[in-house]
């Protein structure tokens, strides 16, 4: 078993250690004052083939949770990168890439102009998933839930953040890899 690469940098705050853990169902309560609480998704882990690398976001957008789906934005990086990596593109939804309002869009050409794969294959949701797995990754979120504005990391209320138990099976694996800065911050305050 692979050294777990988690080492405490940070003792558990008080006020984190009697919140209770638990998994409630993912999704988006909307609040008060564009204030929502949040939930994180399930872990995406292999049902037979054990991760060697946990991927972690810090909490879904609220794109995300209206798709259901990791990283569903259009123009956030990570399932193109993650295509370059594996040799595979990422296909539009159903419909196109569309934004808040409904109206057709396309991925940024910061994005679009720097790819490997720009003839495909191009994968589903469901087949980039597997891809992940196959390849020996699991995807997870940090925060369990939270209370969060929008979708922006950096809009999270402190005082509400619980953590998912990425401690636990990061000892399973022999790399984890935060997606964002707040990630990286969470999974060491957690």
């Amino acid at each position: 078993m692979a050294k777990c690469i988690f080492q405490a940098a940070f003792s558990m705050s008080k006020r984190f250690a009697s919140k209770k853990r638990l998994r409630a169902s993912s999704g988006r309560r909307i609040g008060k004052n564009g204030i929502d609480f949040l939930v994180s998704f399930a872990p995406i882990v292999h049902s037979t083939k054990p991760p060697h690398t946990l991927i972690c976001g810090t909490m879904p957008s609220i794109n995300s949770f209206r798709h259901n789906q990791y990283f569903a934005t259009h123009n956030n990086a990570f399932w193109h990168i993650v295509g370059d990596a594996l040799g595979h593109r990422r296909k539009a939804p159903e419909g196109g890439w569309r934004t808040k309002s409904g109206t057709l869009t396309r991925v940024p050409s910061f994005i679009e102009d720097n790819l490997l794969y720009k003839e495909g294959p191009f994968l589903t949701y469901e087949e980039q998933l597997s891809a992940l797995m196959e390849a020996g990754y699991a995807l997870w979120d940090v925060l369990q839930s939270c209370e969060r504005e929008g979708s922006t990391d950096s809009k999270i209320q402190m005082k509400s953040v619980a953590g998912n138990d990425i401690r636990g099976d990061a000892c399973r694996v022999s790399a984890v890899i935060e997606t964002t800065t707040q990630s990286f911050f969470y999974a060491r305050l957690l």
